[in-house]
């Protein structure tokens, strides 16, 4: 994938050359697709490309913070309580099973009230002191009174050592790196290295080549002759220019006629160029030297079987 994800490119190994000498991009937004040829640059069989990596200047995290995790993996305690006594301004709270509070944490009391008592002992409480694993106190200004009645207690427990452990072998894995200014490198056989541009048209101001082949038609057909009248291209750019050959498939340069030369503009229009040619089967070529073109679709218009063999 491209900078920025614009872009999904495909580095290839012709049949004939030991490294990639040649490349597909495809433009995700429009669809269409480009070619880039680097046999300017590499010009033999066992000269090219060898890595393709996408690296960035810097990065970002994205994701939850180490304490929203610990948070999130440090539920809030809650134990059964049996009763309450408030006696000279202190509730003391007797808890069914040890609770595990410390001194300093927040306690809040919940359904612990009758109904019948004077002041309410339900309630959000800092707690004063645990004087055993199944009592705790905290201060409340009341008269006072006891209740016997059932309720809970809940702490939200600050994290413990062993909630750092736990929560430190997956923070990593919830956090989502994000490259800033994203560059494709390339390295060649030779160990040169290469920051790749899908912009760039010229290479140490030479012209970069770009061509890129069709698949070869016969409609189904193969033994008859067709009749192709017109090549219909949705493209942009500056300038294209047309090939079609009608042998000489399993080769790259060789069989190539140019019927036509395509001046381009910068949105993607339909161009339907007259061909007039008659074949068993037939390939087209997009080529340019110094300018540059995109094709988003490309289709033979009205093409007729003739019947011959």
């Amino acid at each position: 994938m491209g900078a920025e994800n614009s872009r999904l490119w495909l580095y290839i190994v012709p049949n004939d050359s030991d490294y990639g000498r040649e490349a597909y991009g495809l433009d995700i937004l429009t669809g269409s697709w480009m070619k880039r040829d680097f046999t300017h640059k590499w010009t033999t069989a066992t000269t090219g490309i060898s890595v393709v990596a996408l690296m960035g200047s810097g990065s970002y995290e994205t994701g939850d913070t180490h304490q929203d995790v610990l948070l999130d993996k440090s539920p809030s305690k809650v134990v059964e309580i049996g009763g309450c006594v408030r006696s000279s301004n202190v509730v003391t709270t007797t808890t069914t099973t040890a609770h595990g509070f410390i001194t300093g944490e927040t306690v809040v009391l919940a359904d612990v009230d009758s109904g019948g008592e004077a002041t309410a002992f339900s309630g959000s409480f800092t707690i004063a002191s645990t004087p055993s694993t199944t009592t705790l106190t905290h201060a409340q200004t009341a008269a006072n009174e006891s209740n016997l009645a059932e309720g809970t207690a809940l702490v939200d427990k600050s994290p413990t050592h062993q909630d750092y452990v736990n929560a430190a072998t997956t923070h990593r894995q919830m956090l989502t790196e994000v490259l800033t200014e994203e560059r494709i490198m390339l390295g060649d056989s030779a160990g040169n290295v290469y920051q790749f541009s899908d912009t760039a048209t010229q290479d140490d101001g030479v012209d970069i080549p770009c061509r890129h082949f069709t698949e070869v038609w016969d409609l189904g057909e193969p033994g008859k002759m067709k009749i192709w009248p017109i090549l219909r291209i949705t493209a942009k750019g500056t300038n294209v220019i047309l090939k079609y050959r009608t042998a000489s498939f399993e080769t790259t340069d060789t069989g190539w006629t140019e019927f036509a030369e395509q001046a381009l503009t910068s949105e993607f229009l339909d161009y339907d160029v007259i061909l007039n040619v008659t074949s068993k089967k037939i390939q087209f070529g997009f080529f340019c030297d110094d300018d540059d073109f995109q094709i988003s679709s490309y289709e033979p218009i009205e093409p007729m079987i003739t019947g011959e063999v």
